[in-house]
């Protein structure tokens, strides 16, 4: 017994246009996940300095932190004025 090929069914692909679409979607939910991780990390490197384990290792962490990059933290949620 053989294989015929002839008996074989393959579903059309999906129009060009929800291809593009899908890959849009994909593309920026991944973009979008990459920049959670980076602000995430940000601010768990900042906390280092604040932290029991490290305590005494900087003396000025608001404004010198030994961690992460230079500059104030953009995305303080915390410190937002609730509505």
């Amino acid at each position: 017994m053989t294989i015929n090929p002839r008996n074989f069914r393959v579903a059309n692909a999906a129009p060009w246009y929800v291809q593009v679409g899908g890959l849009a979607l994909a593309w920026s939910a991944m973009a979008f996940g990459a920049w959670l991780d980076r602000v995430e990390q940000h601010r768990m490197t900042r906390f280092r300095d604040k932290s029991a384990l490290y305590a005494g290792a900087n003396p000025d962490p608001e404004n010198n932190p030994s961690w992460g990059p230079k500059g104030d933290y953009p995305y303080n949620y915390s410190k937002w004025q609730e509505n």
